[in-house]
């Protein structure tokens, strides 16, 4: 929906345009949840670095990179690494890879096997580096979801 949580993360109470500008890291979702909120972020003045899912570790741009969770935990040392170099290690994280918009994985995975990789090994392997890290204040961590639990009769995914 419009807004998801960009008033709670950015400062919700200080009054509209009051919070100080923060460094985030979004881990952006395929199915574009992610993308509103990066938009709204960076109009009101804060760094926003993104990580989207690919092949191998990269930075696609100043504040874009790419890593394989499939991979382990390096792709995410080297994030943290590239972020640190940069002085842009985020005050605030908003994890979506857990949103899909349908079942799709790579050749020779399963939907589960995605799933383990982006959801719960990628924030295990993402706390593991912030360890590795100076990080500069206390940092804040939103994990968004879909299909994870049943509200209704649907079926979970």
């Amino acid at each position: 929906g419009a807004g998801v949580g960009a008033g709670a993360g950015a400062g919700a109470g200080a009054g509209a345009g009051a919070a100080p500008p923060q460094s985030w890291l979004v881990f952006v979702d395929e199915a574009g949840l992610a993308a509103p909120l990066v938009e709204r972020l960076r109009a009101m003045g804060h760094r926003v670095s993104t990580v989207t899912s690919g092949d191998s570790f990269l930075r696609r741009g100043e504040d874009a990179y790419v890593l394989a969770p499939e991979v382990g935990r390096d792709g995410y040392d080297a994030l943290m690494a590239a972020l640190a170099g940069q002085g842009a290690l985020p005050g605030r994280i908003a994890h979506f890879w857990g949103v899909t918009a349908g079942e799709s994985f790579r050749p020779g995975s399963s939907f589960f096997d995605r799933n383990m990789e982006h959801g719960f090994f990628s924030l295990v392997y993402l706390a593991q580096a912030m360890g590795g890290v100076e990080m500069p204040e206390a940092c804040h961590l939103a994990v968004f979801t879909n299909g994870a639990t049943q509200v209704a009769d649907e079926a979970l995914r």
